[in-house]
């Protein structure tokens, strides 16, 4: 039977849509009877036989999405380190956490999760020309956004290339490990098992291996055993359970058997925390170490800690942790802010990539290399520049006879060190050819101390310039000062500019200068009531403010869970953002540990249709 690709391509669009119907995403039962269901113990040690995933290899049926029932100690909001640690008691606070979601898998999420089914040398093409951040954070909008019909063809598409790469690229009778142009049953229901395993980061239920099975029968019979491939292959890469993260909680779970499970919650299962734990730390779908914990039953507290020290050795967990910050500080911007060049003729795509990577070096520094508290980031004395940032900074170069980036000690009264006066903030948080303490303002407010900061009403003139004799020379903040003399502005502007105007010696690039249209710059800043001078005067200032730790506490507490916090968890994240700053000394990577044993990345409350 002869079929041309364009039949082809809507007879496998119906057949995926009927795997999705009726596989994908559907409600899976968590199995009644539980035989290796084991109490857990107290005091943070580690319990024992933890309720194995599938009810041991139970016919072929590997658990799907289910991750079977953890009877462990998986309650890993009790804090502390392994066996024995010190518990952490959240009885006496009140929480009421938000139901799971599907979450879309980013563009990150997506290519990594191509490159562990395929290898990292198949193509993974650009799903959505720009990434959405809700809220400021792509995995907020992997949260609240879905697939639409046009998006889910691009989706469609792009599963064709990737596929056509791999096979033009790999030995299928190698991948197979048996002849490709042979039918053989066997070797095919042993792929699916393996191949399936990857790509939706759990064990295929029998029922699912079945589908799979039968969808090859299906589309072998129209196109042959040379033609089944592209479009079998491609139907994994377009079901719910490879382009969402799926999560399921485990309805068989109680406080008998998880003393911290709060009331009207249920703990999520074991491969759901898998592939939570992979995607915050790797941006990247469990190995097959982690799958097989999951499975096993055997992802309790210790374990959760233990594998997220060995996931953070992992590579990817570096840029993974550095896209975080990457979004948190809106570095994205430096992409698409414009400059006059002929006011700052150093402007180039190379200084951008310049300014980009001094920030990264400063975060490796201080998270990685050195485990400073978080807060150091605003203020310390150092910096990492290349010849053209040395030429921004007018800081000359250890060795100028090398171009990489090099690390310059600064003595403590220099203007430059710290985020704050990195030309990466100054020039994304300024316009075209001036600067803007409003911008730099509202930036510390909102995205470094968590103030929310309302829009300018609507119908109000923010030029600055409006109404003013072009021929009088004023400064930025003899201007801002006459614009808060409207009192609809002059709430908000109170709030953002006394910051922003202390850091008025960095013009619209991130140079340095003492005047502005010929006049002296006053560089004096306001905060809690105290005036300061200069970014020297911000910068220890906000070094020493709780609220810099809260809220980098919050925001990654945003940016882990996917969403944004609800009402029901205020309490909850107060003491989160508390624990960080007094537990925690305020350092990253206790920060991590903390995240992935509280109770708002273990448990959930049960949707409607949770079995």
């Amino acid at each position: 039977m002869s079929i041309n690709r364009m039949s082809t391509f809507s007879f496998i669009t119906l057949m995926i849509l009927y795997i999705q119907i009726t596989i994908g995403c559907s409600d899976q039962q968590v199995p009644t009877n539980n035989p290796f269901k084991t109490p857990m113990l107290n005091g943070g040690e580690q319990a024992g036989n933890q309720g194995g995933n599938q009810g041991g290899n139970q016919g072929g049926n590997q658990g799907g999405n289910q991750g079977g029932n953890q009877g462990g100690n998986q309650g890993g909001h009790q804090g502390g380190h392994q066996g024995g640690s010190q518990v952490i008691d959240f009885s006496n606070i009140q929480m009421q956490l938000p139901e799971p979601k599907l979450k879309k898998l980013s563009q990150i999420r997506y290519c990594n999760a191509v490159a562990q089914l395929l290898g990292p040398d198949i193509l993974c093409p650009t799903i959505e020309s720009e990434e959405t951040y809700l809220y400021g954070f792509s995995t907020i909008s992997a949260t609240e956004l879905t697939i639409s019909p046009t998006l889910f063809e691009t989706y469609e598409q792009a599963s064709s290339q990737i596929i056509a790469d791999f096979l033009s690229k790999r030995n299928l009778d190698q991948v197979l490990g048996c002849s490709a142009s042979i039918f053989d049953e066997n070797c095919l229901r042993t792929f699916i098992q393996k191949f399936g395993k990857i790509a939706f980061r759990r064990s295929l239920t029998a029922e699912e291996q079945q589908k799979y099975f039968d969808l090859f029968l299906n589309l072998k019979n129209i196109l042959g055993m040379e033609g089944v491939w592209l479009d079998w292959l491609r139907s994994f890469l377009l079901a719910p359970d490879f382009l969402y993260q799926v999560e399921f909680l485990d309805p068989n779970l109680t406080q008998a058997d998880d003393p911290n499970l709060p009331n009207g919650h249920l703990r999520y299962q074991q491969i759901s925390l898998a592939n939570r734990l992979s995607f915050l730390l790797l941006d990247s779908p469990p190995d097959e170490t982690l799958i097989d914990l999951a499975e096993q039953g055997r992802l309790n507290q210790a374990e959760i800690i233990q594998q997220a020290q060995r996931l953070l050795e992992n590579p990817l967990s570096k840029k993974a942790i550095l896209k975080y910050f990457e979004e948190a500080l809106q570095l994205r911007k430096l992409y698409k802010m414009e400059k006059d060049p002929n006011l700052f003729p150093l402007y180039s795509p190379e200084l951008i990539s310049a300014m980009y990577q001094e920030v990264l070096l400063s975060l490796e520094h201080v998270i990685f290399k050195e485990n400073l508290d978080i807060r150091q980031l605003l203020s310390i004395k150092k910096i990492w520049i290349n010849p053209l940032l040395s030429m921004l900074y007018q800081v000359p170069l250890p060795d100028p006879n090398q171009s990489d980036f090099q690390t310059v000690d600064l003595p403590p009264l220099h203007p430059r060190g710290g985020f704050l006066a990195t030309a990466a903030f100054l020039a994304s948080q300024a316009h075209r050819t001036v600067t803007s303490p409003t911008h730099r303002g509202k930036f510390i407010q909102t995205q470094l101390r968590c103030i929310d900061v309302p829009p300018p009403p609507p119908g109000i003139n923010t030029n600055l310039d409006a109404g003013q004799d072009p021929n009088t020379p004023r400064t930025t903040k003899q201007k801002l000062e006459q614009h808060r003399e409207d009192p609809t502005c002059r709430g908000c502007h109170q709030i953002m500019d006394p910051m922003g105007l202390s850091l008025e010696n960095y013009d619209a690039l991130g140079m340095w200068r003492t005047t502005e249209n010929g006049l002296a710059i006053d560089a004096h800043g306001e905060f809690n009531r105290q005036t300061f001078l200069g970014h020297l005067g911000l910068s220890q200032m906000l070094a020493q403010d709780e609220n810099i730790a809260k809220c980098f506490a919050r925001q990654f507490y945003r940016y882990a869970n996917m969403r944004l916090e609800t009402e029901g968890e205020l309490e909850l994240i107060d003491d989160f953002e508390n624990r960080f700053i007094e537990q925690a000394q305020s350092r990253w990577l206790k920060l991590i540990e903390m995240m992935v044993t509280h109770p708002s990345f273990l448990y959930a409350t049960p949707s409607q249709n949770q079995p």
